[in-house]
């Protein structure tokens, strides 16, 4: 059984993201990757209770889902089997730490904003920093995958991809800094004041040209998931096995 993990910091006590969860309504308007849809058939929040929706990708894709509740604690505690394909248990745990408030006053996390130039290992170069894409992996240069007729190199098609999706600037939150003092952060196009974006990390899982790595968010590892399952990119059809490092 493969597990994987991942947290996030939220400014907001565990009974209100609890009751963003239980609320069919409010689940609705929000659940699933970025510019995604939901259409709920139903959704019985209670142990036992049956959750069928589809979800609407960006490019009018449908993706049917299936599951249940398994487990329910109010208000730290949701657990959800899903029953369709591809099958898998998502737990879900709320905890309050008591300096997030603080923590989230005090610090003040950075921002690039401007034009980036894609390098030949996936990376972007903004404001003279080497920027790498959080949470995805792009195999190597030299990994082969048959895509449409003939064998291409991955990494240079991510590249391309890249290049293709960002035409200019980018906006990205910095999430670490190496000992290169290249920067791990998450980054946006077509970002504006009422308007997310769009995640390039997401968009080249969800095209297959990246994977999610272990400790990436769920969002990733369900975009890896469908892109799998699609047969997109470097799930289609491989000359050699993935690795992740």
């Amino acid at each position: 059984m493969t597990v994987f993990s991942t947290s996030r910091e939220i400014p907001a006590p565990p009974h209100q993201v609890f009751a963003a969860i239980s609320e069919p309504q409010r689940l609705a308007r929000w659940w699933g990757p970025a510019g995604f849809t939901n259409t709920f058939a139903i959704c019985e929040f209670r142990v036992g209770g049956r959750w069928s929706f589809v979800m609407h990708g960006p490019d009018g894709a449908r993706y049917p889902n299936e599951s249940e509740f398994a487990e329910i604690e109010a208000p730290g505690k949701i657990v959800v089997q899903h029953v369709s394909e591809p099958r898998f248990r998502l737990t879900i745990m709320l905890a309050l730490l008591s300096s997030l408030f603080l923590y989230a006053a005090a610090v003040v996390a950075e921002e690039l904003h401007s034009y980036a130039l894609v390098q030949d290992d996936g990376s972007l170069l903004i404001k003279g920093r080497i920027v790498h894409l959080d949470g995805i992996y792009l195999p190597p240069t030299g990994r082969q995958c048959l895509s449409e007729m003939r064998p291409v190199r991955c990494a240079e098609r991510a590249v391309l991809a890249l290049e293709f999706r960002i035409q200019g600037f980018v906006h990205c939150f910095v999430q670490s800094v190496n000992e290169d003092d290249s920067r791990n952060a998450t980054c946006y196009v077509d970002r504006g004041h009422f308007d997310e974006g769009e995640n390039l990390s997401a968009y080249l899982i969800r095209n297959g040209w990246a994977v999610a790595l272990p400790d990436a968010p769920f969002e990733y590892q369900a975009l890896e998931a469908i892109a799998r399952k699609q047969g997109a990119g470097v799930w289609g059809f491989p000359a050699d096995v993935i690795r992740r490092p």
